[in-house]
């Protein structure tokens, strides 16, 4: 029989930890028959083996296993196993068929060999019923050839005992159907799978139902998912519960996913992982069932990292109540993390009272068998129902046809999502214009003609002239990325003022540098009188101007959010959002905001709670106005996270805690036992409540105030609590 050697640069260790009857004990210090390598006593245990390293040297693997059954054993024995062998940072290009047939580990660990390509699915026969863990760690090449990635599925499958399989930093791009398929056709043992940081594009069907382990981490990040087929996640049925699949920083978009992708997976799930992918929204019929667990413990979804923006279709995610464990009442679920864009504040109700009402909702496992305190109304489905049918009803009509493309080119139009996305090749407003009036007159419409989006993006125009869009209306105005874009005509936008829904001016840098122009960008946002989101994020704007919302076409009643982040505003004028009677979120976020006047945050007496969100300004303790806050005629939220706040003004801002209010003041340099913070740590009665209330307790910070912290403080300089409008528990 031909020896084939293998000399490569191999760094192997290998531990026993199991006597044998034929088991040699052997002096490492004197013994030299593994040479280059070395072993080590375990000198506790008899003199024992306890270790046999090789590092960095050449050695044939054959010859070694062969060493290991002659040299170690007097005669071979099945029972004994090896606990550990490690090839770690060789030259190694492939590890070949039955190379360590005899010898069995329970623990095989390669790790980064960067030459390594193939692992042959019979490398480890000895091992088959002894092996726990597997880890193939940053090894770059392995399996590069996708025809031989099957042999690693091959491999995994050999060995019937693992509990923990780790397979990373490689080549392979796919997991195939019923991957994790034993021989012995068990899996209850195996509870940890990683397979994060390959190449990984798609996932066959039913890849992991041979999972049956009661606990289960499933970790697939870091790779290049872009779908998630029906069948992917689908387990043998089982009160099991699995821990966590990680799905994070791939390439999954809101519509990566089958709607049944989770509805039967056969499992309960407690957390689910979708963090830095490219998600924009979350659908009900998808997740939904996610939270409804029969078992009623927390679900817990991950999403930050993702653009997820505040759509009427989010509703659901603050509307359905479910029911868990140890809970008198249904519960609204915690979806982590959950905000839309880049803001601060995970979204609450508020965020949606310009859509279609949807009623508060029990889930379906709730209204099976919760206890009697919970009041499931029989006609919550019909409810439910009504909604769904309501919003269906009034749902847009489909887009017209699109013009011609060479009557609209360079511009694009598609019929199906009614967009047209214009720009990328338009150096002159007049082409623009030109496109519109041309597609008006070769549709010979009377009226106007609706579409869905306008995109115009990338762009080298220097501005949009009056009536550019001709006789054409959106339900959505995107202006993205022109980096030359100066002015806009007041009546740029007038075929559609009446007709658009939401606005949006984004990464357009120039505007607002030439000040002169400033109050005619703010006059075409008032004129978008159904508005109902208005964004004007990442441009030059240096400051608001007075007014800067007037009712030009009638009161934007529809308005409800309203951001101003990333631009350059150092100052905002006298009343420039009291027009404004239903607005629910105003962003002035990461901006240069030094200084509040009285009327610079004036809004008119309302019910509707409105957050306000001024972090990553440059506001300190005194940059705020006497009245600038008090002219907030309704309940708020005030975000002041990383600005430059060391206390908090008595007289600006005791006042209002009337209302029910929050102030989140984190990341300023607050000094906890400033005496001109003792005024925070005093009660007030709650309404006609029983209980008291300290303004601290509405302070969101890193201190927690007591009236002892204050000893060294003079006595109280206010007189008396204020009498409250409402309850700020509320």
């Amino acid at each position: 029989m031909i020896m084939i050697k293998e000399l490569v640069f191999l760094s192997l260790f290998i531990t026993t930890i199991k006597s044998d009857a034929n088991y040699q004990s052997i002096d490492c210090q004197s013994n030299r028959y593994l040479e280059p390598c070395r072993c080590h006593n375990d000198r506790q245990n008899g003199d024992k083996i306890e270790t046999i390293n090789c590092t960095s040297v050449s050695v044939d693997l054959k010859l070694l296993s062969q060493q290991l059954g002659d040299r170690l054993f007097k005669e071979p024995s099945k029972g004994y196993k090896i606990q550990r062998l490690e090839i770690q940072k060789t030259g190694i290009t492939k590890i070949q068929s039955k190379v360590f047939d005899k010898i069995a580990f329970i623990e095989i660990a390669i790790i980064d060999n960067q030459k390594l390509d193939y692992i042959d699915k019979n490398a480890f026969n000895g091992s088959t019923d002894s092996l726990e863990v597997i880890n193939i760690i940053d090894n770059r090449r392995l399996y590069s050839d996708p025809r031989m990635a099957e042999d690693l599925w091959k491999l995994i499958q050999k060995f019937v005992k693992l509990r923990e399989i780790r397979v990373t930093g490689s080549a392979i791009t796919s997991i195939p159907s019923h991957a994790f398929r034993s021989h012995d056709g068990h899996r209850n043992r195996l509870k940890h799978v990683d397979l994060s940081h390959n190449k990984i594009h798609t996932i066959g069907d039913y890849a992991f139902e041979d999972l049956s382990s009661p606990s289960l981490d499933l970790i697939l990040s870091h790779n290049r998912i872009y779908t998630i087929g029906k069948h992917v996640f689908r387990f043998t049925p089982s009160k099991a519960v699995i821990r966590m699949i990680d799905l994070s920083h791939n390439q999954l978009t809101a519509d990566s996913f089958d709607v049944d992708s989770f509805t039967k997976m056969g499992r309960s799930l407690a957390t689910l992982s979708l963090k830095d992918n490219r998600i924009d929204t979350l659908h009900e019929p998808v997740f939904g069932a996610l939270f409804d667990r029969s078992d009623r413990n927390y679900f817990i979804l991950e999403v930050v990292g993702n653009q997820i923006r505040c759509d009427c279709p989010l509703q659901w995610t603050v509307k359905t109540k479910y029911c868990y464990t140890d809970k008198s009442v249904p519960v609204s679920h915690q979806i982590v993390s959950l905000k839309c864009g880049q803001r601060w504040e995970p979204i609450t109700q508020y965020d949606f009272s310009y859509c279609p009402k949807m009623t508060d909702r029990l889930s379906p496992s709730c209204q099976r068998g919760y206890n009697s305190a919970v009041n499931t109304h029989p006609m919550i489905w019909f409810i439910t129902i009504v909604y769904i049918i309501h919003t269906t009803r009034t749902a847009p009509s489909p887009s017209p046809t699109c013009p011609p493309a060479h009557i609209i080119f360079p511009c694009d139009c598609n019929s199906t999502s009614g967009q047209f996305d214009c720009g990328k090749t338009i150096s002159s407003n007049l082409v623009l214009k030109q496109i519109f009036q041309e597609s008006s007159r070769q549709t010979a419409h009377k009226h106007t003609l609706i579409f869905q989006r306008f995109l115009f993006q990338n762009s080298i125009v220097d501005q949009i002239e009056s009536e550019s869009l001709d006789s054409f209306g959106f339900r959505e105005i995107s202006i993205e990325r022109n980096d030359y874009l100066v002015s806009i005509d007041e009546q740029a936008f007038k075929s559609t003022y009446n007709i658009t829904d939401r606005v949006y001016f984004l990464g357009n840098p120039s505007i607002g540098v030439e000040k002169s122009k400033v109050m005619k960008f703010f006059n075409v946002l008032s004129q978008f009188r159904n508005a109902s989101l208005i964004h004007a994020i990442d441009c030059g704007l240096e400051f608001i101007p007075d007014n800067a919302f007037r009712p030009l076409l009638g009161v934007q009643t529809r308005l409800q959010r309203l951001s101003f982040a990333n631009n350059r505003i150092i100052s905002v004028g006298n009343n420039p959002f009291i027009h404004l009677p239903n607005i629910r979120f105003l962003s002035l976020h990461d901006n240069r905001i030094d200084r509040l006047s009285n009327g610079s945050l004036r809004l008119n007496d309302s019910s509707y709670h409105v957050f306000i969100d001024l972090s990553k300004n440059q506001l300190n303790s005194t940059s705020f106005d006497s009245q600038a806050l008090s002219a907030i005629k309704r309940p708020f939220d005030l975000q002041l996270a990383d600005n430059m706040i060391a206390f908090l003004n008595e007289t600006t801002f005791k006042s209002l805690f009337k209302r029910s209010i929050t102030i989140k003041l984190w990341r300023n340099p607050v000094n906890c036992s400033d005496c001109r913070m003792k005024w925070t740590s005093n009660e007030k009665k709650c309404g006609d409540m029983n209980n008291t209330i300290s303004y601290a307790q509405r302070i969101d910070f890193q201190c927690k105030l007591f009236k002892d912290m204050f000893r060294k403080c003079r006595n109280d300089t206010f007189a008396g609590d204020e009498q409250l409008i409402d309850n700020p528990l509320a």
